[in-house]
Parts: C-alpha cells; structure tokens; sequence
C-alpha cells in the first residue's frame, strides 16, 4: 500500500513496476518522452500535461478516486515558455547564433498563457530543476535553441532586429494581460528555416 503523502508520481511509478513497464515503454505509449515521465515519477507535476497524466493513469488502471486523493504540489514552480518566439523569450545575439533567454515565471500551468505552448519546468536534457539564464547549470544544455543568422529573417543586420525584438516584447508583455491560449496571440516572426517546414 503506498503511504498518503507520497506523491502522484510515487504511485504511478509503483504502479509501473508491478506491470514491470520501463519509462521508455509507457512514455512511447502515451505519446510522451521518457525523461518527462521521469521528472513526474520523481515528484515534478509539471512535468507533464494533465492529459497526459489522465492518459497515463487509464494505461496503469489508476482510477480517478485513487488520483485525487494523492497529494498534489500546487505551489507555483519556476518555469519557462518553450516557444523562441514567445514574447517572454528575448533574443540576442552572440557570434554567428541568436540565441533566445525565457522569461522565468513562477506557475504552475501546463501552458503559456501567452502564446499557448508547453511551459517547461525543468531542463530537457537532464531533468534538473530550471534556473534563470540561457542554459542548464547542471548539464549546460541551452533551455531554447538558438538560430543561426542566415537562417533568420532578420534582413542584413541580425543585431538591430534582435534589439528590435526584445524592445517589442518587453513593451507587450508589460502593457498588455496574457489572453487564454490561442486569442489574440501576436503574430511572430519566425526564422527561414521554420518556414521551410511549412
């Protein structure tokens, strides 16, 4: 029997285990990535979207009963919006890169009330907890990937666009309230190379 206070992520993983499912193999079947169900099996909430975890608990057979009644951290955690052309996320750039800094925010959404993509809450690469600046103090991994300038649509000068850029988004995010995703979202430019996958 799994004691009270443990965590949502506590009981799925032993619930995992007694079906003697790997990570990788209930990740693949919901459609989700191994190091996400990790982070969430080691108490970060956040780690995945609520229907994911909906549709993780139907896989494991954890009614919704046994789901509400697990603790859950509603404490806000500090998180970034994954999308580089968010208007939280400032692009500068360094050499022959632009690279994209987020907004660190403290929420406990699953999604960007900006522009309605996943908000991250920890890194990507190595599941360690976010802190501000451009990459992940423990595995150095870049939270936002960068752009290279010819793949921009920046015109010949990638530094005043840049500058353009962040001064755009710092007058919207703080004259204007977040719309529920998907309303009203501005519409950004996005690099040559995003484009072409269109």
């Amino acid at each position: 029997m799994v004691d009270s206070h443990e965590t949502i992520g506590h009981l799925f993983r032993q619930r995992r285990r007694q079906k003697k499912w790997t990570q990788a193999d209930v990740a693949q079947q919901i459609g989700s990535k191994q190091s996400q169900i990790s982070s969430f099996e080691n108490g970060n909430e956040h780690a995945l979207a609520r229907e994911k975890v909906t549709a993780l608990a139907k896989l494991l057979h954890i009614s919704e009963e046994r789901l509400l009644a697990r603790p859950i951290n509603d404490k806000p955690a500090c998180g970034f919006c994954t999308n580089r052309h968010c208007p939280t996320s400032f692009p500068y750039v360094r050499g022959e890169v632009v690279v994209f800094r987020p907004t660190f925010l403290k929420s406990n959404r699953p999604y960007c009330r900006w522009c309605g993509e996943p908000m991250r809450y920890d890194c990507s690469e190595c599941q360690a907890p976010i802190e501000e600046g451009l990459n992940c103090t423990a595995c150095g991994a870049e939270y936002l990937d960068h752009v290279h300038v010819d793949n921009l649509d920046a015109g010949n000068d990638p530094e005043t666009w840049a500058r353009q850029q962040r001064k755009d988004n710092a007058a919207l995010t703080t004259t204007r309230r977040p719309s529920e995703p998907g309303q009203n979202q501005p519409k950004q430019p996005e690099s040559k190379e995003a484009a072409n996958h269109t």
